[in-house]
């Protein structure tokens, strides 16, 4: 099942519009950006931005000198939906890579990918304490090991087991 969180983003990154000479309109450093969820398959990144800023260009030709921290730059500002999610958080994680298309349209605006390895979400929670959820490849082979999987039919043999049961305090 895929799921979508809507969210505004902050790039801290002052000198992004030298990165692409084209004559261009000055990146506004503050978009709107769409995570979708599709785990295990898919974890991404859609950034929206006007098409006169060419900012998937200008970012694609600063991450080749500075991969390292691409995500490190990326700050969440505000989300849009859910309402109750408290926290973004992309952890210094690394990504796996980005993709940058001329025909990349959605909502009347142009965006670029980048799709994740891991991220951190907080959620708000009525009854008890906030919610953390990390998402990553290595969370999901610890937690995988708390379940059982098997293919069906499943056959036992409850003949050599002894379910008679006798409480403590008789002897």
């Amino acid at each position: 099942m895929e799921e979508k969180i809507l969210f505004r983003i902050k790039l801290d990154i002052p000198e992004l519009d030298k990165y692409y000479p084209v004559k261009s309109e000055p990146v506004t450093n503050e978009y709107e950006a769409e995570l979708i969820l599709n785990w295990p398959e898919e974890l991404m990144i859609k950034i929206y931005f006007n098409d006169l800023e060419r900012l998937d260009n200008k970012f694609a030709h600063w991450s080749h000198q500075y991969e390292h921290n691409i995500l490190n730059r990326i700050t969440v500002t505000e989300t849009i939906s859910p309402k109750d999610l408290i926290l973004v958080d992309f952890c210094n994680y690394s990504y796996k890579g980005m993709t940058v298309a001329s025909n990349f349209y959605e909502y009347g605006l142009k965006y670029f990918t980048i799709k994740l390895r891991g991220i951190k979400l907080g959620y708000k929670n009525r009854e008890k304490d906030d919610s953390i959820f990390y998402l990553n490849e290595a969370s999901f082979k610890l937690i995988e090991l708390n379940y059982f999987y098997c293919k069906l039919p499943l056959k036992l043999d409850h003949s050599k087991v002894d379910f008679s049961v006798s409480p403590a305090d008789q002897k």
